[in-house]
């Protein structure tokens, strides 16, 4: 039995939604840049006075003020970094070398020092009110997973709210499921990259393969974020108020690093999926988690994915039908403050995609 979703639009839609889903990326930036900012703040509240407790336990004995002179000139070193360009794939290669010659230098600090930091750490940090105040300031919609990193850093991942009560055993509906994968079309290949003060970003698709790629680089100060979708233009009828979209994604290698001297930074990555429509002229969209860390109060906290992943989402839809927009794929973003840093790469493949009408 053949769907009742049907591939392709008239070509002067192809025009405006891809006009359209432009529009809402950039607006959408505009709002994510400014919740960025928000959230550094919460973060900043949260961390400011257990920080504060830890370097002043640093002080405490001769021993650990020789920590605080290191730290010192890891702090200089990355003010130093803040000022170096990072908008080209050749800077944002040099300014992670950079970095990683600094997480060494506080990695051989850590290993010298380390029974002491933990002990300043232990005594210095309200650990449960601490690592509660930072997940209220960092905290999604939908159901959270956490895992703590030495001296305060956190590991987090959500599930997207109502994602675990959908029935998606519906997808097996022939008549009202249509499924597409690679090679896709081009024109429905997204790409976007957004930069706010010292860092950069960058994001590639290649609709052959569904291949996707997106990096994002925070020195010192500001938000920075990359995203690559694939996805086709369809007709869908009336009578749906509501699309269902199964993407598979594989080959994923999804790396996220957030360091922190004195400030403070996040770094995330996760997939994305956003349908785009002529009916209400709105781009609707739906993120999910792959990995997301904070920054401790000293040092950084890191995550590696790799495999696969499968993603869901449920996104509203005009009861007229009409021409629409699928695309899905991969989104990373960070932030830091001065004077911190945070990388996010990630890339994969987008193996297929399903939607369905309910």
């Amino acid at each position: 039995m053949p769907s009742v979703i049907k591939a392709g639009v008239k070509p002067e839609s192809r025009k405006k939604l891809i006009a359209l889903w432009k529009a809402a990326a950039a607006k959408e930036a505009a709002g994510a840049s400014r919740e960025a900012a928000a959230l550094g703040r919460r973060l900043e509240s949260a961390q400011g006075k257990a920080r504060a407790a830890l370097l002043k336990a640093l002080d405490g004995n001769r021993a650990t003020r020789r920590i605080r002179k290191e730290v010192a000139a890891i702090d200089k070193a990355a003010r130093a970094l803040g000022a170096r360009p990072a908008r080209t794939a050749v800077q944002r290669r040099a300014v992670e070398k950079e970095l990683l010659k600094l997480r060494n230098a506080a990695d051989a600090i850590e290993k010298a020092h380390r029974r002491s930091l933990l002990d300043a750490y232990e005594k210095s940090a309200a650990t449960d009110a601490y690592r509660n105040a930072v997940i209220r300031a960092a905290r999604r919609s939908g159901r959270l997973e956490m895992k703590e990193r030495n001296y305060g850093g956190l590991w987090l991942r959500w599930a997207p709210p109502g994602l675990d009560m959908i029935d998606w055993e519906a997808l097996k509906n022939l008549q009202t499921s249509f499924t597409f994968e690679p090679p896709y079309d081009d024109d429905a290949t997204v790409t976007e990259e957004f930069s706010a003060l010292a860092g950069g970003a960058f994001a590639f698709g290649d609709a052959g393969t569904g291949s996707v790629s997106a990096n994002a680089v925070a020195v010192i100060g500001g938000y920075q974020m990359a995203r690559t979708q694939h996805g086709a233009f369809l007709t869908i009828p009336s009578g749906f108020d509501m699309l269902r979209i199964q993407v598979r994604l594989v080959d994923i290698k999804a790396r996220v690093i957030a360091w922190a001297v004195v400030g403070g930074s996040w770094s995330s990555t996760g997939p994305i999926a956003e349908v785009t429509d002529l009916a209400s002229n709105n781009t609707r969209r739906v993120e999910g988690s792959i990995n997301y860390v904070v920054a401790p109060l000293l040092w950084y906290s890191q995550d590696i994915f790799e495999g696969p992943l499968v993603f869901n989402a449920e996104i509203e839809i005009p009861e007229e039908g009409g021409e629409i927009l699928v695309t899905a794929g991969m989104k990373c973003d960070v932030w830091a403050a001065l004077p911190a840093a945070s990388v996010a790469d990630s890339e994969g493949v987008v193996e297929k995609i399903t939607v369905e009408l309910a």
